[in-house]
């Protein structure tokens, strides 16, 4: 194993929830213009899947979740009546601001 790359954090944990158990946060960072160019992204995501998983607070595996990044995403999903969408779970021990500031 390179050294360098011996302490780097895993990647996490990619997940398929399904939408209906998904809650959009209330501390969601969009407050206006969330569907503004939904049509043009559900296009692409029906054309080239989705690209970045939605970021999500909770255990996996015991739901509801809070979606606290990823909301037009969540959205575009709804829209092209998809049932499950790929999903990351923000670590427990983060605050909400830190899971989604890189």
């Amino acid at each position: 194993m390179d050294p360098e790359t011996k302490n780097e954090e895993p990647l996490e944990e990619i997940h398929e929830v399904p939408l209906d158990e998904i809650n959009i946060s209330h501390d969601n960072v969009r407050r206006s213009n969330a569907t503004k160019d939904l049509d043009e992204l559900a296009a692409s995501i029906k054309t080239h899947g989705l690209l970045q998983p939605i970021i999500l607070i909770g255990e996996f595996g015991k739901p509801p979740y809070e979606l606290i990044s990823g909301q037009r995403r969540y959205l575009a999903h709804e829209k092209l009546r998809r049932r499950k969408i790929r999903a990351v779970f923000a670590a427990s021990d983060l605050s909400k601001t830190e899971a989604v500031v890189p």
